[in-house]
């Protein structure tokens, strides 16, 4: 049979199979051409159901064994038939990764005569893929799921340690990869680091080197999967935060193998178990005075064109875990000695909110409550932008000397928090005057 020697190559994992022939042909140099054949094989040596051989026997001849390792043509027919026949031939191999890179495939025909032909063969060259990983991050499921507590701060594993599971067909290293806070920003606080028995942050582990930066965990150096996988089992999460921004927190892993291939991404969805935090308040947020320390100057004996003074105009107000429920702001001004309300007060400006004033007073203390309109919903962000409009005022025209102690409250739906000031009375005297008279 003509055609030993030809080579094809079939590329891994290909839907199109491979030719195993280019002009067919076959000769018996002892009788006339176009003598019958009898039967024909066509055999991968060694054999494997990864391969398949197909022939279109276009309804001429008889066929056995279409689409495994060895296929068998049958039925007398001329060596012409024969040849259109085999010449259709064609290779592909099912296996996600070949046992080899080269695969013999052999012809031989038998004449009328009963003569076995010298076999002919092709060779199949295999071009090779690099196949991606495989990461389970809690077998069988690709994904994984955990919950971070607020109030515990206890960091939890990123992946299921009993069931992660990494694999890959025609790779034993990994060279790198990364596990990533999906959207990071740094004032989210998120943190991933891997820890060893002990609680200690590993900064590298057999080999592998590892580092923490804007929200990355890093990996990097060649290691077996096992290596990885026993890294990835000590990865936690942790969040000082005493506000997390948001209620889930998404990292996607991305690990690459020593054939540059990438694993199919695959994430962790930690859910923020929320603590009930008090309102925060900070009357000033340029100073850490506790209490915060406020003068009011007055001219004269006789308080000459008195000006109000803004009291907390860089005060921060907020409250994380009720973004939507604040409740009330009280403000109390209390004196030591006599507090004339009807002389001095304080100002609120409620323009652009939902919200109304209320006051009480007596000779000694006057308290200012800041709540919601009927019905609304009013947001942090409204009563601290009031809060830093408040306004002290003293047209007294011989104000009393002594300070000022203001106490400021803010309570959610279930807890309150309190900030103080103290406000000083600073009278700056006035030179002499000369009346001339009308």
């Amino acid at each position: 049979m003509a055609g030993t020697g030809f080579s094809t190559t079939f590329r891994e994992e290909s839907t199109n199979p491979a030719p195993l022939s280019n002009d067919l042909k076959i000769t018996d140099i002892d009788v006339l051409p176009n003598t019958n054949i009898k039967t024909a094989t066509i055999t991968v040596e060694g054999g494997g159901a990864e391969h398949h051989i197909h022939v279109d026997a276009q309804g001429l001849l008889g066929i056995s064994g279409q689409d495994t390792h060895m296929v068998t043509l049958t039925n007398s027919a001329s060596s012409s038939v024969y040849e259109n026949v085999l010449g259709t031939a064609t290779y592909w191999n099912s296996a996600d990764e070949p046992s080899a890179s080269i695969f013999k495939i052999q012809f031989q025909v038998q004449d009328a005569d009963d003569k076995q032909s010298s076999i002919s063969e092709a060779q199949v060259h295999i071009d090779f893929i690099c196949d991606p990983l495989v990461l389970l991050l809690d077998e069988p499921n690709t994904n994984y799921s955990t919950t971070f507590s607020e109030l515990d701060k206890i960091p939890v594993k990123v992946v299921n340690s009993t069931s992660i599971h990494l694999s890959d067909v025609d790779a034993q290293k990994i060279v790198r990869g990364t596990v990533t806070v999906v959207g990071f920003q740094s004032h989210w606080q998120d943190s991933l680091q891997v820890l060893g028995a002990d609680g200690s942050a590993m900064n590298s582990y057999q080999g592998v080197t590892i580092s923490y930066e804007n929200g990355q965990l890093s990996f990097e150096g060649e290691a077996t999967l096992q290596v990885y996988e026993n890294i990835l089992k000590k990865v936690h999460y942790s969040n000082p935060n005493p506000c997390p921004p948001s209620l889930s927190v998404l990292l996607k892993f991305d690990f690459i193998d020593d054939c540059e291939a990438h694993n199919e991404p695959v994430y962790t969805n930690i859910s923020i178990d929320p603590d009930n935090d008090p309102p925060t308040i900070d009357l000033d947020t340029t100073t850490s005075q506790d209490p915060l320390q406020l003068t009011y100057q007055f001219f004269g004996v006789e308080n000459t064109n008195p000006q109000p003074l803004v009291l907390f105009e860089r005060a921060a107000l907020d409250d994380c875990d009720t973004m939507h429920s604040m409740e009330y702001l009280y403000i109390i001004m209390t004196e030591a000695g006599d507090l004339e309300t009807n002389e001095e007060w304080l100002e609120f400006d409620l323009s652009g909110t939902a919200l109304q004033v209320h006051d009480t007073s007596n000779d000694f203390e006057i308290t200012y409550m800041v709540t919601p309109l009927p019905t609304a919903v009013v947001p942090p962000s409204d009563f601290q932008m009031v809060l830093r409009r408040v306004k002290y005022r003293n047209v007294a025209r011989k104000p009393f000397e002594t300070s000022r102690e203001l106490t400021v409250r803010a309570s959610d739906d279930t807890r309150t928090e309190t900030a103080s000031a103290i406000l000083s009375m600073d009278r700056v005297p006035l030179g002499p005057t000369i009346t001339l008279g009308k």
